[in-house]
């Protein structure tokens, strides 16, 4: 009897949803619209840093021999952070529920990385050095 008490206890102060979604492993509403905020931030910055990519060969078109082959090494950088946000969004498809934190605050460094370069660098005219 002592047993039943316990399980009816229990159960009584986990509510269903909550009791199948922890025996299933599937992540929870706060993980899932994290993942989803995460992605948005992913490719707008993708978008952001296509457009940079674009800017920078615009200019390295116009630009003499040293000063293109110094935007070509900031184009690879770029290219980069691409790179680092795509491999992120990957990882975010089906993440396992106990590497979820750590997940989230590697994306979430990639992510500011990126847009840190974007406030910083650009968009605006490639800055040349005299």
């Amino acid at each position: 009897m002592e047993a039943w008490s316990a399980l009816i206890i229990f159960a009584s102060s986990v509510s269903l949803a909550g009791f199948v979604t922890s025996c299933t492993g599937e992540p929870s509403g706060r993980v899932i619209r994290e993942r989803e905020t995460l992605r948005k931030g992913i490719q707008r910055s993708l978008a952001d840093l296509d457009n940079e990519i674009t800017r920078l060969e615009e200019s390295a078109a116009d630009a003499d021999e040293e000063e293109s082959d110094e935007i070509r090494e900031e184009i690879g950088r770029v290219e980069d952070l691409k790179a680092d946000l795509i491999d992120a969004e990957r990882k975010l498809k089906d993440p396992p529920q106990e590497e979820w934190n750590s997940l989230r605050d590697e994306t979430l460094g990639t992510l500011d990385a990126a847009r840190r370069y974007l406030r910083n660098e650009g968009p605006g005219p490639v800055v040349r050095h005299v």
